[in-house]
């Protein structure tokens, strides 16, 4: 027989002890759903906020765009207003051309689009001219209207009111419209103040740089494009806004179409981030997975030889019997049990 003493184990074996239980499989799926859930709430938050710039970027879009068709139309009513003014200085001095040119050109220098200003009499022939001769009042192409249109002349004469014409091609890519004020002397018809509006002068003048900064700005009609302006490269963009541009009408629209949506730095910084903590929390996920497979793999090894080592006992003839310093008994052996008569 043997007889073992053991001094303050640690560990005390067992040969009821249970075998270490496997990590069960929603204990692994846990933590990577958890992560698959984090990963599409911050994609949702990121497309959240994208989708949000859009929108006040668009919100923004229509808001300046309001803004700039009331500012134009507001300099083209107030010019109408002018050239009226102007008519009805004129209409006692029908014969005095010198009275017209510095009121014309005080009109001219305002910056408001107009590039040319005529006097015309109860004939429609030319009395005065600010200025004199430009390459803008003159048309081209066959078939082109002569300046002024005469059927918007006689529309504003019948309807003693100011009457806008269509737009038509000019040289140097440029297009413009006429603006017909009649002019009345004690209820006659005494002629007619016509403005010349450039569509090019009127982008110009009337569109101001910061704006020009954010979109690009243009005035169309059926025919295309009639004139833009942009203070930087235009990139290819699905958000745009048009309106009517009334006065003059005539089917033109005033568009705008916005620069592509740039990221701010704040905001890559931060997506860099979260997408840095997810790979690290990926990185994580896998190493604890390796270490508890190799931890699991270590202790099934462990199980194995002492489930050889007791099968060796229990085959033993020898009585083994351990016990500790204070002689509390900590195994032994069938043998032993059977030389003391217990189970």
């Amino acid at each position: 027989m043997a007889y073992m003493r053991e001094g303050n184990p640690t560990q005390t074996p067992s040969r009821e002890l249970s075998l270490v239980p496997t990590a069960s499989g929603w204990m692994w799926w846990l933590p990577r759903g958890a992560l698959a859930i984090f990963l599409i709430a911050l994609a949702a938050l990121l497309w959240i906020s994208w989708r949000s710039d859009l929108e006040e970027q668009r919100v923004t879009l229509i808001s300046d765009m309001l803004w700039l068709e009331q500012e134009i139309r507001f300099h083209l009513i107030r010019n109408e207003e002018r050239l009226q003014q102007l008519a009805r200085d004129l209409a006692p001095t029908n014969v005095r051309t010198g009275s017209f040119e510095p009121g014309a050109r005080s009109l001219l220098a305002n910056q408001t689009g107009l590039s040319q200003i005529f006097w015309l009499d109860t004939s429609g022939a030319m009395r005065a001219a600010v200025p004199t001769a430009t390459t803008d009042a003159v048309t081209v192409g066959e078939g082109t209207p002569t300046i002024p249109m005469p059927e918007i002349l006689r529309l504003a004469r019948a309807l003693a009111k100011p009457a806008y014409s269509p737009t038509y091609a000019i040289v140097l890519g440029d297009a413009q419209f006429e603006v017909h004020i009649p002019q009345f002397n004690n209820g006659r018809y005494a002629g007619m103040i016509v403005g010349i509006y450039s569509v090019r002068r009127v982008l110009d003048e009337l569109v101001p740089w910061w704006l020009a900064e954010r979109y690009r700005i243009s005035i169309t009609d059926d025919g295309g494009v009639l004139g833009s302006k942009s203070m930087v490269t235009a990139v290819n963009s699905q958000m745009f806004y048009q309106i009517p541009f009334d006065p003059p009408g005539r089917s033109l629209i005033l568009r705008a179409e916005a620069y592509e949506l740039k990221t701010s730095l704040a905001r890559s910084l931060l997506i860099l981030t979260v997408i840095g903590l997810a790979v690290s929390m990926l990185w994580s996920l896998w190493a604890l997975r390796r270490h508890m497979k190799l931890r699991l793999a270590a202790e099934q090894a462990l199980r194995k030889e002492y489930a050889f080592r007791t099968a060796m006992e229990d085959s033993m003839a020898t009585g083994l019997l351990a016990r500790d310093l204070n002689g509390r008994i900590l195994y032994a052996n069938p043998a032993f049990c059977r030389m003391v008569g217990f189970s």
